[in-house]
């Protein structure tokens, strides 16, 4: 019969044995707890990440109304682009970025600029009017550029001669940090000066969305929902195309403008020289073409016939002679004595006539402009 044996066992034995279960008992309960945290607490949090990694919410831009002439001439409307979106997530692969970049040939930091200014699980542009090469480039890398969609897009164009109508009704420019302050969306356009800027609202639209599920690689493999765009309304001007056109050609290579008014005061012609063409700014324009535009007395962006400030020289005359009929202060048979220069406290005004024209009526002031005339018409009405 086998004779059992006793083996002593160590104190210290059993303490390192205790010390194991110990370790693996917290070992345990840490990852119970982190699971916990992740699984329950965290839920919402990272339900979310996962959905926006499949699921992207995309603005789809509305087309911008159209700004018509009186004689139906469409002078400003849309043409198809193409639209670059990024969808920005917890963490940018900077492999992305770098491509991005030599793609729209622009700085890094540029590019990191802008991605950090969405807000994290969206979807805003990135970039407007790219052009067919670059899609092709973007598509080709769909592997790396994850996060990145194009899509057709409406995009403004300015028809006919743009020059003749430009400082009328103005440019569009993409929304800059203190458009997006009060309200635009990133990306979206903003109407600067005459009535692209006057009629903004009416004119720009409401913006749609639509809802896609991706794969891994960023490819579209089906569309949830989608809400379609409404497009903005149309202006139409009392501005004439034609009558645009023969006052622009009346101007010829001199600054200045034209103002042509029907009997009921509609503006049938506003012309201002020299002009720009507002289809430069759809694309953007760089720092240098922005200043040859605000430079010296070529300056294109100043609307001479509506910002400009004039004598208004012997326009004035028959409003003088009007106003003064209408206080009865002369009548048509008043006779006054216009010499050659008169004068009215500290200064002296002449006429354009040598010599004066001596004692006249109203009719023999208007039909010769006599301007000491109109000054004593001044004086008697207290101006």
């Amino acid at each position: 019969m086998p004779r059992k044996i006793d083996i002593p066992v160590s104190k210290n034995f059993n303490t390192a044995k205790n010390y194991i279960k110990f370790i693996l008992i917290i070992t345990t309960l840490i990852i119970i707890g982190r699971l916990f945290y992740l699984q329950v607490v965290n839920y919402n949090l990272y339900d979310e990440m996962a959905k926006n990694n499949c699921l992207r919410l995309i603005g789809i831009r509305p087309a911008r109304g159209e700004i018509l002439t009186s004689d139906n001439y469409i002078i400003a409307s849309n043409e198809p682009s193409f639209t670059l979106y990024f969808t920005r997530n917890i963490k940018t692969d900077p492999k992305e970025i770098y491509l991005l970049s030599n793609i729209l040939k622009e700085p890094k930091e540029k590019i990191d600029k802008k991605i950090d200014s969405i807000s994290y699980f969206s979807t805003q542009v990135l970039a407007n009017n790219i052009s067919h090469d670059q899609v092709f480039e973007i598509l080709s890398h769909k592997d790396i550029l994850k996060n990145v969609d194009v899509e057709i897009e409406p995009k403004r164009v300015y028809l006919g001669n743009p020059y003749i109508y430009a400082p009328v009704v103005g440019y569009i420019q993409e929304a800059n940090e203190e458009d997006v302050k009060k309200g635009a969306p990133p990306g979206s356009y903003v109407g600067q000066v005459g009535v692209e800027e006057l009629f903004n609202k009416q004119l720009e639209g409401i913006w749609g969305y639509k809802e896609v599920e991706r794969n891994v690689s960023g490819t579209t493999v089906k569309i949830l929902g989608q809400q379609n765009p409404k497009k903005g309304e149309n202006i139409r001007l009392t501005i004439n195309y034609k009558a645009q056109q023969i006052a622009y050609d009346a101007l010829g290579n001199y600054k200045g403008a034209v103002v042509i008014l029907r009997n009921n005061g509609d503006v049938l012609a506003l012309v201002s020289k020299p002009s720009f063409n507002p289809n430069d700014f759809v694309n953007g324009i760089s720092e240098q073409e922005w200043q040859q535009l605000q430079k010296g007395d070529k300056i294109s962006l100043f609307n001479r016939a509506v910002q400009g400030a004039y004598p208004p020289g012997s326009t004035i005359k028959p409003f003088l002679i009007f106003a003064a009929l209408q206080k009865a202060i002369i009548t048509p048979d008043t006779y006054l004595f216009c010499p050659y220069e008169i004068k009215i406290g500290t200064y002296t005004f002449k006429d354009w006539k040598p010599g004066g024209f001596g004692k006249i009526n109203l009719y023999t002031a208007l039909a010769g402009s006599s301007d000491v005339f109109m000054y004593q018409i001044g004086m008697k009405l207290g101006i």
